[in-house]
């Protein structure tokens, strides 16, 4: 009974929204994306854009301080921008992917749409036709600059895990379920004594 009512809350508070992108892109050059709402939001939500895998070995999203890895949400910025510029690295025909986070109560919601990364984008791409979209890094920095370490010491894992609430309650359902049964099998025991 709870878990029916949980998961059809979750789909009731689904967040409805599309976005667009380009078909193809060539490798390390800006694309935009653009986060297109269906409907009206309330609240404000929490944005992951990525191509591939959310690692910034595969793509990177510009913000105000700079190129940040597609690993990390950025916080509280839809409905309050709704443009974003990412670059892919590794040529492939894969996957862009929009995820909104609810900020109030952590309910996700991820589209995917295909794109084609390749060192030859046929004229017939749907290209995003805007000036302001350049195809240099701001301030002159590259993703691929720097030194190039083989085999490099394994660093140890920092990466912040973020849990829901959702994902807490789910986690512990078969504990409460455990306990509650062990409670009725005590009961049954003491009344049969």
């Amino acid at each position: 009974m709870v878990i029916s009512v949980l998961f059809f809350t979750s789909l009731a508070s689904a967040i409805n929204f599309d976005f667009s992108s380009p078909e193809s892109v060539k490798p390390n050059q800006n694309f935009s994306v653009k986060i297109i709402p269906n409907g009206s939001f309330k609240g404000v939500y929490d944005v992951k854009i990525f191509v591939n895998k959310p690692t910034k070995e595969y793509s990177e999203i510009y913000t105000e301080s700079g190129w940040k890895s597609t690993a990390n949400y950025l916080r509280e910025v839809f409905p309050g921008q709704a443009e974003f510029i990412l670059i892919a690295h590794i040529p492939a025909k894969t996957n862009v992917c929009v995820r909104l986070r609810d900020s109030s109560n952590d309910k996700i919601n991820e589209i995917c749409k295909s794109i084609l990364v390749t060192t030859n984008v046929s004229p017939t791409s749907n290209q995003i036709p805007n000036s302001n979209i350049s195809t240099q890094y701001p301030n002159n920095s590259s993703p691929l600059t720097g030194k190039i370490t083989l085999n490099p010491e394994k660093a140890p894992n920092t990466q912040n895990t973020v849990t829901t609430t959702q994902e807490q309650i789910r986690k512990w359902i078969p504990y409460v379920f455990g306990f509650i049964c062990l409670l009725i099998i005590i009961f049954l025991v003491l009344r049969k004594l």
